[in-house]
């Protein structure tokens, strides 16, 4: 019988990873959240914040307590794992990433006396945990990247216990109408290279609605976070930049209006 092909690493990692290995400390890749967008500074640390003040959003949406079982689903860096770890106590904590380079950097976290870490090498969407294994599952704004969402939400809704959550942060796509300044191939194309693997770029929040329904997910929990997320482009992807990059071409479609960043948290039916 074949086994399913290797997942593929967004290239973009490979950049943090060099600058990790230059001494950087990089806890976050994903957006940022600014309460008042139009307070934002455009600076690194601005942006630093802004990432960490999203992992707190959805630490918040999530209601981790004592004794909690978490696992989190492309846990990238270890930022969420480093937030969780330092306020709750005492919880297990899993991070999860097809990635050994990034599980290597998470290794590096120390757990707080109480707190258990544990870092696995494996597909979301084949997770090697047994049914009801956690309380709780984040996946942060990686679930885009998965082979399947809908794969991936089975397999949540699996391993957690009844009356367990996942909360997500998700980046939804629409095809771009008239009086976009580039085709959708090219969109595609940049999309992918830059930032994929983008298995299934157009989706909707309906139909990611329906997607969790489906898998027999409850939807407790709905923030539309798109204003709220749009001034990470002041730093990730300045307006004065000409070339035409991965972060550049969600900037137009979040300009648009063409792409939604969604916070929800998803209830299995005690």
């Amino acid at each position: 019988m074949s086994r399913p092909a290797s997942p593929r690493v967004p290239a973009y990692f490979d950049a943090f990873l060099d600058a990790i290995r230059g001494g950087a400390r990089i806890d976050h890749v994903h957006l940022g959240h600014w309460d008042r967008p139009e307070s934002a500074a455009g600076s690194p640390a601005d942006f630093e914040a802004a990432q960490t003040r999203m992992a707190e959003k959805l630490m918040a949406l999530a209601d981790i307590g004592p004794g909690h079982r978490i696992l989190d689903a492309g846990c990238g860096l270890g930022g969420l794992a480093r937030l969780i770890d330092a306020t709750v106590a005492p919880v297990s904590f899993t991070g999860l990433n097809i990635d050994p380079r990034q599980l290597l950097v998470c290794q590096r976290i120390k757990a707080h006396a109480g707190n258990r870490l544990d870092w696995v090498a494996a597909d979301a969407c084949r997770l090697p945990f047994p049914a009801a294994a956690f309380d709780r599952i984040f996946c942060v704004e990686a679930i885009f990247h998965f082979e399947s969402r809908r794969r991936f939400l089975a397999e949540a809704f699996r391993v957690l216990r009844p009356g367990g959550s996942l909360v997500l942060g998700d980046i939804l796509l629409q095809r771009p109408g008239a009086g976009c300044a580039l085709p959708t191939a090219a969109i595609e194309d940049t999309l992918e290279t830059e930032l994929g693997p983008w298995p299934d770029k157009w989706v909707s929040l309906p139909e990611l609605r329906s997607c969790g329904l489906d898998n027999g997910f409850v939807i407790e929990t709905e923030i539309d976070a798109t204003a709220h997320t749009l001034p990470s482009y002041l730093t990730i992807a300045p307006a004065s930049s000409t070339r035409l990059t991965g972060p550049a071409v969600m900037r137009m479609l979040h300009e648009r209006g063409d792409l939604t960043y969604i916070y929800l948290r998803l209830a299995k039916p005690a």
